[in-house]
């Protein structure tokens, strides 16, 4: 069974299946954490790069005065 045929379905899993889409996804595999880590890492530099940006003063622009 894969994972399109397992949304749809309204039946229980077995205990095969289960393990099946288990390995599947590789929910075992210790990488996901880094992933997860480097994942949190860009949303807070999005974030504070945009409350840098919000929070620094506004500098006008230089006119020539002729």
């Amino acid at each position: 069974m894969d994972f399109a045929a397992a949304e749809r379905s309204a039946a229980v899993l077995t205990a095969a299946e289960k393990d099946q889409l288990t390995a599947a996804l590789h929910v075992d595999d210790p990488r996901w954490i880094l992933n997860l880590v480097i994942f949190a890492v860009f949303l807070l530099s999005a974030f504070f790069c945009r409350l840098r940006e919000v929070n620094s003063p506004i500098v006008a622009a230089p006119t020539a005065r002729g």
